[in-house]
């Protein structure tokens, strides 16, 4: 049989159970694991090792223990030999799985809602990144890689009129504030790896009408003389697009410019 420890990148390679190795627990790690074998009875006279690595190469010797190195999920086998050179057949499979990688950086997708709020973003329009809306804003990450463990998580970062939150688990994000929000996206992988963060999606939500007052030269009264209508609007967010004014019952585009309608 063989025993498994963890062991860091920055302690000198061990050779036996040094003070502080923790036993490996057989799920993905950051960490480099040390292999060592147990029993053989009173005629071994030594043991033997064989590595198997993810691509298929091996690395074998002559010790009484090795230290795997290699990401992925590597395979370590023993057997024993006594004095007359007779060896067993390799041991079982020891699998060790490393990975000091960090996933892709994620990309952002962004899609409109209105309602009830979602949980997916199955029937659901784009929002265009860094643009206007009166909807609210269904935030979710998408196309992070990883080589070896796997996707384990993503972590979203926000700041400006949303709430404010720091690398907070999620795979997806509502946005609901009036005015400018930021998120960012990382993934993080299986043994613990994150990636670097995205760069800010812009999310800009106006769900409030503009208010405008008229005021007219005639103070509303009958006059023989043309009329001038003076116009102000007052618009927090996102600001005035375009003017309307509806005379004779059509309605009309208008430009904030005089205009002879006597």
């Amino acid at each position: 049989t063989s025993r498994l420890y963890f062991w860091r990148n920055n302690n000198s390679k061990p050779d036996d159970i040094n003070p502080g190795l923790m036993e490996y627990d057989g799920n993905w790690s950051k960490l480099n694991i040390m292999s060592l074998p147990v029993g053989g009875g009173k005629y071994l006279d030594h043991y033997e090792f064989k590595i198997t690595y993810d691509d298929g190469t091996t690395s074998t010797g002559r010790r009484s223990y090795c230290n795997v190195e290699v990401e992925g999920d590597s395979i370590v086998q023993w057997k024993t030999c006594n004095l007359d050179g007779l060896c067993t057949d390799y041991s079982e499979e020891y699998h060790t799985y490393i990975d000091r990688t960090a996933p892709s950086v994620p990309e952002i997708k962004l899609f409109n809602w209105s309602g009830d709020r979602p949980s997916s973003s199955d029937g659901l329009m784009e929002y265009s990144n860094n643009t206007w809306t009166k909807n609210n804003v269904y935030v979710i990450p998408f196309n992070s890689n990883d080589a070896h463990s796997g996707i384990a998580y993503y972590e979203y970062t926000t700041r400006g009129t949303t709430t404010a939150n720091t690398n907070t688990k999620a795979t997806y994000r509502n946005i609901k504030s009036k005015g400018e929000s930021y998120i960012k996206w990382r993934a993080c992988d299986k043994a613990g790896n994150c990636s670097k963060y995205s760069g800010d999606a812009i999310i800009k939500i106006d769900s409030t009408n503009p208010t405008i007052n008229i005021n007219n030269s005639s103070g509303g009264k009958w006059t023989n003389r043309n009329v001038s209508l003076y116009l102000s609007s007052k618009e927090n967010e996102s600001g005035i697009s375009s003017w309307y004014y509806s005379y004779n019952s059509d309605i009309e585009e208008y430009s904030p410019v005089t205009e002879d309608r006597s």
